[in-house]
């Protein structure tokens, strides 16, 4: 028998950092076209102002934001395994959240002039400006924490008035996300009161579905690398907070189609038999609600490739549904009704897809690196001795 009783030495996101500069380079040089045609470069237009590169800007955000909520809230509960993970979470909630101003600068095209123009309009009754404000002060809080944090002595859950602000600011900043569209009478399809809740729903499971794809990934797939408080965490609660989680969102899921199949309202429900011809729709249904469902319901003890499988389906169907909602919110023609012949029609273009990969990839660069910024060495964990007695 081999003594195995030794520390192993483990670098988190090492090969995360090598993969998240590649596709940041490929996204950067992908976007040439944006800087030599503008506008052109995009396939959409005044017919459809908000493409992929919005997409991509919500869903990052709401994938911030998500991860803000969810890790708050274990903190102000004192929850051990998150507590454990906040500066690896408060890393990547900064990286999503710069990913999505990144998205969104690119496709404004004078991304410095909103910076000063909203501001000082003052529309106070515009959701745009106080999604702003709490954003922006989201960011503020998340530094002074992740600065805090530094000092590996610190501990959020002794700041609990610091964790209650990131968890106010994260809520206001995706409630006013929501209300940006549900306060828009002439699109059929945004239009109500329910959209920020909606926003609300969707935001639990991908940001459970973040949290546990992301500290496998940094842990490197390898559950006796963590301590016992986060593997009780990945490996049984998560787990189950995701099958309530997706229970929900896949309740408001149906009751969201059906009654937009169902209702008279001009413009509203032609959008949802366009969206049920569509196979994207039903990749959507089969990959992003079923499968994690099936995987989350029926397998008790997930091991580490069902939890990165059921982790990365959620994800991609919560991309899906963010690009439904936004393009699909679009497609009845503006003031014209869908007695108008035929939907408008939208593909994006190649510059509109670098625009999301240089978000996404600069969240992942942010987060890969932030961490060997709040940790400094690569990570010493003790191995489990009797399992490894027991393999030996």
């Amino acid at each position: 028998m081999t003594s195995t009783n030794q520390n192993t030495m483990v670098q988190p996101g090492k090969g995360l950092q090598i993969v998240a500069i590649i596709l940041l380079v490929i996204g950067i040089i992908g976007l040439y076209p944006l800087m030599s045609e503008g506008g052109r470069a995009f396939n959409q237009g005044s017919a459809l102002p908000w493409g992929l590169p919005v997409v991509t800007y919500a869903f990052l955000a709401l994938g911030s934001f998500a991860v803000a909520i969810v890790n708050m809230l274990g903190v102000l509960t004192k929850q051990p395994g998150l507590c454990r993970l906040v500066r690896r979470n408060l890393m990547l909630s900064l990286g999503l959240s710069i990913g999505a101003v990144v998205a969104l600068a690119l496709e404004l095209g004078h991304p410095l002039r909103s910076i000063w123009a909203i501001p000082l309009n003052m529309q106070i009754r515009s959701p745009l400006l106080w999604m702003g404000v709490f954003w922006s002060l989201y960011i503020i809080s998340m530094l002074v924490a992740l600065v805090w944090l530094r000092n590996s002595d610190n501990r959020l859950e002794n700041r609990q008035g610091l964790a209650l602000l990131i968890l106010v600011t994260a809520l206001g900043g995706l409630f006013t996300q929501g209300l940006v569209y549900g306060m828009m009478a002439m699109r059929p399809v945004w239009f109500g009161s329910a959209t920020p809740l909606y926003f609300l729903i969707a935001a639990l499971p991908l940001g459970l579905a973040l949290m546990s794809l992301f500290t496998q990934i940094s842990y490197g797939f390898r559950r006796d690398a963590m301590s016992p408080d986060v593997q009780a965490l990945i490996g049984d609660l998560l787990p189950k907070y995701l099958l309530v989680a997706m229970a929900v969102y896949t309740l408001t899921w149906i009751a969201r189609i059906t009654t937009g199949l169902w209702t008279v309202q001009d413009g509203h429900h032609v959008v949802f038999e366009h969206m049920l011809g569509s196979g994207l729709f039903w990749f959507e249904a089969i990959v992003g609600i079923v499968l994690p469902l099936a995987l989350l319901l029926f397998v008790r003890k997930p091991s580490v490739g069902i939890s990165i499988v059921t982790g990365v389906a959620i994800i991609i169907g919560l991309f899906i549904a963010r690009y439904e909602f936004v393009i699909g919110g679009q497609l009845v023609p503006l003031f014209k009704g869908s007695w108008e012949w035929g939907l408008i029609e939208y593909a994006p273009s190649m510059t509109e897809w670098m625009v999301t990969l240089t978000g996404a990839a600069l969240a992942i660069v942010i987060y890969a690196f932030g961490e060997r910024l709040l940790y400094g060495k690569p990570i010493h964990y003790q191995a489990n001795q009797q399992a490894q007695k027991e393999a030996s």
